[in-house]
């Protein structure tokens, strides 16, 4: 028998982080992270019931019990990437206080959550702030460390990062964080054209790992988009199809077939949303269960 394929899970944990800076999304943003917390132990319900492991990605600061403000300015000692609102200050939204009173900007109980889930997942960082990263060095540098120091606050060690908005820049500062991987950016094919491949259900790209220097660069496949504007369209049928073609795939060419997603994917559409979750779980245990697939982690995955 040939080497199984490999399957990933990445959830990209985000909170009001994700989209603070734009003004036109904003109140919308807060309702739907808002949610977050009651769909999220109904997404570790379903990965228990199939026994399938994931990586959670979090943005450093959600690892926070809480901050504060010194002089007016949160965070004063880290560097301030560009924004085109407040000032140009990307931490001037920054509450400065703690997660029982801005529990958008802080979330120790959900990394508890998934420190205390079974199986066993993999917490990840996600950049400190969600800044984009394709500034200069010293901004990657100081986002990659101050997400790692959060998370030894909370007595874990991160190894794998998820660039925020896919904007993958400056790999070679990741090792000196502690970082040993991360998620390669997604395949550029267009609006349009990503939404007609999952229309039709098209077999998403599979890869291997490879290494960079100091660290490994994990394939990305496809994402599970939420059921809000157009997306809505998808049918249950096509987003399982994706799902079963890139198994596939993997398994015959022994490659990584990589999902990424949002916790914040699955508020709109609710059922609808946790269903493909576990549909699609029930496939990849049944890849896994005749030994076609192994399901990894992103720390765990070598060239």
């Amino acid at each position: 028998m040939s080497a199984p394929g490999t399957f990933l899970l990445t959830f990209d944990v985000e909170l009001l982080w994700g989209l603070f800076f734009d003004p036109k999304w904003r109140r919308r943003a807060e309702e739907k992270y808002g949610a977050v917390r009651e769909v999220f132990p109904e997404i570790l319900g379903i990965l228990s019931r199939h026994d399938v492991r994931a990586t959670f990605a979090f943005v450093g600061h959600l690892f926070l019990d809480g901050c504060e403000r010194v002089n007016g300015r949160a965070h004063p000692d880290l560097p301030r990437p560009a924004l085109e609102v407040a000032g140009g200050d990307w931490y001037s939204f920054d509450p400065g206080t703690d997660a029982a009173t801005d529990p958008l900007w802080y979330a120790p109980d959900l990394v508890k959550a998934v420190l205390a889930a079974k199986p066993d997942h993999e917490v990840g960082g996600h950049g400190f702030s969600h800044a984009f990263l394709d500034g200069p060095a010293e901004l990657a540098r100081a986002e990659m460390r101050a997400c790692a120091v959060a998370a030894r606050g909370v007595n874990v060690e991160i190894r794998s990062f998820v660039y925020p908005r896919d904007i993958v820049a400056h790999p070679e500062e990741l090792a000196g964080a502690g970082f040993t991987c991360y998620r390669a950016a997604g395949t550029a094919t267009g609006r349009v054209r990503a939404f007609l491949r999952r229309i039709l259900g098209a077999t998403p790209p599979v890869g291997r790992p490879r290494r960079h220097g100091d660290v490994i660069e994990v394939p990305t496949s496809a994402t599970i988009p939420p059921a809000m504007g157009v997306r809505r369209l998808i049918p249950l049928a096509s987003r399982l199809a994706e799902v079963e073609k890139g198994l596939a795939a993997a398994r015959d060419q022994a490659a990584c077939f990589h999902l990424f997603t949002h916790p914040h994917n699955f508020v709109e559409g609710r059922a609808r949303m946790l269903e493909t979750l576990d549909r699609a779980m029930a496939k990849v245990a049944a890849y896994r269960d005749r030994g076609e697939i192994k399901v990894k982690t992103m720390r765990e995955v070598r060239p």
